[in-house]
């Protein structure tokens, strides 16, 4: 009989055990929430009204403020949770789940919740903080995008420059050949062409501000319809949906600007090493299955000549057996007729002798 407990039964009894320090655990916290409200009332009423001391960032008169009814002093802390297996379940459970699927979660901040439920000190030596990214030159975007990193635009950028560069080497046969590494090339082209379009009408906008301005220095233009112009290009440059619309037809124009040095050049199939290596084995394959063919043949034929020789030994040893049965034959049919005649002679003799006997 097997006296092992089943899971399901094992985690129903912890449960079942946990309960009651569950229980305990959610009224203290309980507790501890009331406690805080009810000094953070007695603050409130008797408190000063100004910090004995400076505050960074906010006027000192603000103690008692502190502590009136909108700002709730509460304890921070989890009454579900109340024991550190229980957070490093949480925090394990949760880094899985990130670790299946990393595309859509942020790992660095699930390691990071792990460290903390484990208590580990000092984190950030074991699990320094991301870099913020900063610009980087077209070269070293470049070789980035060769060891699959990703890239990023920024704005501050020389996106004409960036782009060039990039298409040039877009043309390499080593970015020829790797559709992954032209794909993240296209992506951050993109995203220049999105930068370029937004710095192109901006630049658009306050040329044109600029243009209205010196106009109305100049006296070659009426104040009031300048100032009427001026505020309808403000507008523009404020309402997001009006700026979209400029955005996206600069866009069209950058699109059908580089378009034609986006689209890959046709490649030649044979110009791939990988392609000549494969037709080689290719070749040697068909070689060495005609070499195959060409010897399958020669035994075939071979098989054959010695089954027609076969069947002229096997013929030869028939007749020839026949021939030997034939004699047999003769050789018996000739015995038995030399027995026979003796046994007749012998049958005449003893016949004339019976006659001899009984004659008078």
């Amino acid at each position: 009989m097997n006296q092992e407990t089943p899971v399901g039964t094992t985690v129903a009894m912890l449960e079942r055990g946990m309960k009651v320090m569950s229980a305990i655990h959610k009224r203290l916290h309980y507790a501890q929430k009331t406690e805080f409200r009810l000094l953070a009332k007695i603050f409130s009423d008797n408190l000063p009204t100004e910090y004995p001391y400076d505050v960074a960032g906010a006027p000192r008169t603000i103690k008692a403020e502190d502590f009136d009814g909108r700002v709730d002093v509460i304890p921070v802390s989890d009454p579900n949770i109340f024991s550190m297996s229980q957070r490093v379940t949480l925090a394990q459970s949760q880094l899985q789940l990130a670790q299946t699927n990393p595309q859509i979660h942020n790992v660095y901040a699930a390691y990071r919740r792990m460290y903390q439920a484990l208590e580990v000190q000092n984190i950030d030596e074991i699990l320094p903080p991301k870099p913020d990214p900063t610009p980087i030159g077209p070269a070293v975007e470049n070789a980035r995008a060769l060891m699959s990193e990703l890239l990023q635009a920024f704005p501050e950028q020389d996106h004409e420059t960036h782009i060039s560069i990039h298409l040039m080497f877009l043309k390499t046969p080593l970015v020829v050949t790797s559709p992954q590494v032209q794909g993240t090339f296209y992506a951050h082209i993109q995203e220049h062409i999105s930068l370029l379009a937004k710095q192109k009408v901006e630049e658009e906008l306050a040329g044109l501000l600029s243009e209205v301005k010196m106009n109305v220095d100049s006296g070659g233009a009426d104040p009031r319809l300048a100032q009427q112009k001026m505020q309808e290009l403000q507008q523009q440059m404020e309402i997001p949906g009006e700026m979209e619309k400029l955005i996206a037809m600069q866009e069209l124009q950058l699109m059908q600007q580089y378009l034609p040095e986006l689209s890959p050049p046709p490649v030649d199939p044979m110009a791939d090493p990988l392609v000549q290596i494969r037709m080689q084995e290719l070749g040697i394959k068909q070689e060495s299955e005609e070499r195959k063919a060409m010897t399958d043949q020669a035994d075939m034929m071979i098989e054959t000549e010695k089954l027609q020789q076969k069947a002229v030994t096997d013929a030869a040893r028939l007749e020839l057996q026949e021939e030997i049965a034939d004699d047999r034959n003769e050789v018996n049919r000739e015995r038995i007729d030399v027995q026979r005649d003796a046994v007749r002679q012998r049958a005449e003799t003893a016949a004339t002798r019976s006659r001899r006997g009984f004659e008078p």
